[in-house]
C-alpha cells in the first residue's frame, strides 16, 4: 500500500512538475465535498512545488452551510467570467461533470 501511494505522489508531481500556478476548477454550485478537495488539492499543489492556485466555480455557492464553510476557510474564489484560462500553468477540474 505505501508504494502504491508513492507512485501516485510521484505520479502528481511530476504532472505538476515546472506549474507555477494552478488553477482548481470546481463542480457548478460546489458542495462541501467539492471545496475541501480544492483546498486539499491547494495544499499538495503548494508543499509539493509551491505552486500559487486559484479556485474559480460556475454558479452559486447557495446554501448556508457552504457559504459559511467558504468564510471559514477564508478562501476567495474568482469569477470564471473574464478570466483568463491561458494565464495558469496548469488547470485541475474537480468533482466535475463533462459538458
Amino acid at each position: 500500500m505505501k508504494n502504491t501511494l508513492r507512485k501516485k505522489i510521484a505520479s502528481l508531481k511530476a504532472i505538476l512538475a515546472g506549474c507555477k500556478s494552478l488553477l482548481i476548477i470546481l463542480q457548478d454550485n460546489p458542495d462541501p465535498d467539492a471545496i475541501a478537495s480544492a483546498v486539499a488539492l491547494r495544499k499538495i499543489a503548494n508543499t509539493l512545488g509551491d505552486i500559487q492556485c486559484s479556485f474559480t466555480y460556475g454558479g452559486t455557492i447557495g446554501r448556508g452551510e457552504n457559504r459559511a464553510l467558504v468564510s471559514y476557510l477564508g478562501l476567495n474564489f474568482r469569477s470564471p467570467v473574464n478570466l483568463d484560462f491561458y494565464g495558469f500553468d496548469g488547470i485541475a477540474m474537480l468533482d466535475t461533470q463533462p459538458g
